[in-house]
């Protein structure tokens, strides 16, 4: 029903919004789940210039992401980059998708694990480095 109205002020959508409280880019993100892939392909880029590791995501990690890989790191200096390449839309915490509303959390595409997954993918970049 959502998705058929959403564009609209279909009485059945205000109706359906008053009730439940649901925002829009949260019956968005439930919609895109169920229709969507039950798994995507993020890329994740590094580079080492000397001691200097980069590690880019094709997306907008929240900062707390950034902060694990540069202290699990074993370069002497890691710098996180977001949008590298492209962008998949937000990359939020575990703690962020444990806790009910914000639009990173309601807009995102991903399951809660994502932050695990991206800490160790960069991980695994950076041991492959000098």
């Amino acid at each position: 029903l959502y998705n058929e109205y959403k564009n609209s002020n279909h009485p059945a959508l205000l109706e359906f919004r008053k009730k439940t409280g649901m925002s829009v880019p949260k019956a968005n993100r439930i919609i895109a789940n169920l229709e969507g892939p039950e798994f995507y392909e993020i890329p994740v880029y590094g580079l080492q210039i000397g001691g200097l590791a980069f590690i880019g995501y094709a997306g907008e990690p929240f900062c707390e992401i950034g902060l694990r890989v540069k202290a699990a790191s074993k370069m002497p200096m890691t710098v996180v980059s977001c949008c590298t390449n492209g962008s998949w839309g937000y990359f939020p915490t575990k703690e962020v998708f444990a806790v009910e509303g914000g639009y990173e959390r309601n807009s995102s595409r991903f399951a809660h694990n994502l932050e695990h997954i991206l800490v160790e993918a960069a991980g695994k970049i950076i041991e492959q480095m000098n």
